[in-house]
Order: C-alpha cells, then sequence, then structure tokens
C-alpha cells in the first residue's frame, strides 16, 4: 500500500507560527503520531507533499519516509476546490485574495461553477 500525506499548508486555523504537524500531542509530535499510524499499516511507501516549513517536517522524516514539495499551490487550490475539498472562501484565503478577485480570476481561466448545487452554496455559506 502506498500512502500519500497531505501536509503542505500554512496552518493557519491553528493559530500557532509553528506547523500543525510539529506540535506535541502527549509527548510525540502529531507528525510522529500520524507516521506511527501509517507504519503500523505496513505502507510499503509513504509520501508527504510539503510546502509552508518543509525543511522543518522533512527533518522529522525519520523512516523511510520521501516527500515532494508543492511549488504550484495554486493549481492545488483550483483542484482542491473543484474536488469540493475546499470551499471557494477557503480557496480564496490560500492564496491571500479576496473570494471576489479569485472568482475573476477563475473566470478568465474559464473555470465554470454552474454545476454548484443548492447544497453547495449553503455549505459555502457556513463556511
Amino acid at each position: 500500500m502506498k500512502i500519500i500525506l497531505l501536509a503542505a499548508g500554512k496552518s493557519t486555523r491553528f493559530k500557532s507560527s509553528k506547523h500543525k504537524a510539529l506540535h506535541d500531542l502527549l509527548g510525540k509530535t502529531v507528525l510522529e503520531r500520524v507516521l506511527t499510524t501509517m507504519h503500523a499499516l505496513q505502507s510499503k511507501q509513504i509520501q508527504l507533499v510539503l510546502g509552508h516549513q518543509l525543511p522543518l517536517i522533512a527533518a522529522n522524516l525519520t523512516h523511510g519516509e520521501t516527500y515532494i514539495e508543492q511549488k504550484e499551490q495554486f493549481i492545488f487550490v483550483v483542484g482542491a476546490l473543484v474536488s469540493r475539498i475546499i470551499s471557494l472562501h477557503k480557496a480564496a484565503e490560500i492564496m491571500e485574495m479576496d473570494t471576489e478577485m479569485f472568482l475573476k480570476i477563475l473566470e478568465l481561466m474559464g473555470i465554470d461553477f454552474s454545476y454548484l448545487t443548492t447544497e453547495d452554496i449553503d455549505r459555502e455559506k457556513k463556511w
């Protein structure tokens, strides 16, 4: 089994300058706990996608895990948005721009949001 761990975010909701993966949780970092669980699943390959604070997180990989650097944040954000993993508001926040500006950029790129259902719009309002 191959496991991919997405850990490239800025941890903004965590309200800390330290990446959430590096915070202590009962004597181990969150990252250590997640990796221990992944190894217990007898995964043959564990790959992390890193971005923000990459050197600090990479220094904590100790059991043969590999990582790739997420360089193209915009592509990743648009993919997460279109896949409905994140909200439009959250996507704009990650890209550090207001929602209207982000929507204009998406429109210029020809990315259509006509597939949004009433449920999607209601969920967006809650986020």
